[in-house]
């Protein structure tokens, strides 16, 4: 899958937290889908202004827990830096990441 730094510059700069991260999760949600179509991400809203990413291959298999400070800390410090968390989390979690073709994942990893 391929990303564009400058466009997504843009986006970080401009998308409030929740939104950016709503976009950040289709984008790791389609890079998923690459590997296997049934690849789902959903982000819900907690209280306390806290979010949770799960990731479903049929059931939920690794979740990632943020709060809404954390997800503009890491909008505000680099355009991919929020996938690069995520993808840190899941990795961390066990996930294997398989390299395929496009230039995103360089951008994260």
């Amino acid at each position: 899958m391929n990303a564009s730094g400058m466009i997504r510059g843009y986006m970080s700069k401009g998308y409030g937290a929740e939104d950016f991260l709503n976009h950040v999760s289709t984008t790791i949600q389609r890079q998923l889908q690459e590997w296997d179509e049934n690849y789902e991400v959903k982000v819900e809203k907690r209280q306390n202004a806290h979010f949770l990413i799960t990731v479903y291959l049929d059931t939920p298999i690794h979740k990632v827990g943020m709060t809404k400070d954390e997800v503009q800390t890491a909008q505000e410090k680099s355009p991919f830096a929020l996938d690069r968390h995520i993808w840190g989390e899941l990795q961390n979690q066990g996930m294997l990441i398989l390299y395929s073709s496009g230039n995103y994942l360089s951008y994260v990893l």
